[in-house]
């Protein structure tokens, strides 16, 4: 992820996932998203204001920047993960409500930290929060990248032509299955990360087959944080990657990464066109696919 600053996998959150609600009547609202650095960021209104926060399924616990909600009142502390796998200590509050498009949310546990290191734009000054697992998944999605779209309900979604099974982790972080150069491979979903593909650490077999693979290998700083070594950029052509039998996808930009966690993010996923996220019955739903 190159916002790396709080790229949560909060598995100490999962107690707190069952707390956060959102409406029980049947809603559905449709607004646009601000794609900015390859990322996707939703308005959020708090106490009548609008903050800009980033949606990150690879976040296991929804963050709110401590200057914009505060509280004396934290329920717990969380130890959660950064990018870089290293552990972090952060307090958890109850954020009491907050709106995405006019859908109301109750009672959302948060984790409190100062969010800093953010890429900014013109479209998106400052950067208030992360929607992570603890809010997402009380809800399903459909984005449409094209059109910088976005559906919330909690209504069944129609009109899709495939489905891609979705794992949810202990922490509900969505992963999903794919065949890459022949490997089939459970990788996290994460709209947090504006790469194509990065394989982790863990992933050894799909490690060795991509080395053995022709093509361009160089060391880049582009994702270098905090001193931290670089990852590996391999850039290979013609490169299958199935994640359905109809649907191959050719030629991602593969990032050997120094994590444990091989993970598909946002520019994946912005090449199939529009996408579904359906929680309640842990599908990712494929509309087209731009290949």
């Amino acid at each position: 992820m190159l916002v790396t600053l709080l790229l949560l996998s909060a598995c100490t959150a999962t107690q707190w996932l069952s707390r956060s609600t959102a409406a029980t009547a049947p809603f559905q609202a449709q607004g646009n998203f601000i794609e900015s650095h390859g990322l996707v960021f939703l308005a959020v209104e708090i106490d009548s204001e609008d903050h800009y926060f980033l949606f990150d399924t690879g976040a296991g616990i929804t963050v709110i920047d401590s200057t914009i909600f505060r509280t004396e009142k934290s329920i717990s502390q969380a130890l959660v993960l950064d990018a870089q796998d290293r552990q972090q200590t952060m307090p958890i509050a109850n954020l009491p409500s907050l709106r995405i498009q006019g859908v109301l949310f109750s009672d959302i546990p948060v984790a409190l930290g100062h969010l800093k290191g953010f890429p900014t734009s013109d479209k998106v000054p400052r950067v208030s929060g992360i929607i992570g697992a603890s809010l997402f998944t009380q809800a399903n999605w459909i984005f449409d990248f094209a059109r910088e779209e976005f559906t919330i309900t909690n209504q069944p979604i129609e009109g899709f032509s495939h489905t891609v099974p979705l794992q949810l982790a202990k922490d509900r972080e969505p992963h999903i299955n794919l065949s890459i150069n022949g490997t089939n491979e459970k990788v996290e979903l994460d709209m947090g990360s504006n790469r194509e593909l990065v394989v982790g650490k863990a992933s050894t077999a799909l490690r060795a087959s991509l080395y053995a693979m022709p093509g361009d290998h160089r060391i880049t700083n582009r994702f270098a944080l905090h001193g931290t070594n670089p990852d590996t950029t391999k850039i290979i052509n013609n490169v299958p990657v199935l994640m359905h039998p109809s649907y191959p996808l050719a030629a991602p930009t593969i990032v050997l990464g120094n994590t444990q966690q091989s993970r598909v993010g946002n520019r994946f996923l912005q090449r199939l066109g529009r996408i579904g996220l359906d929680f309640q019955q842990q599908r990712l739903l494929l509309f087209q696919i731009s290949g």
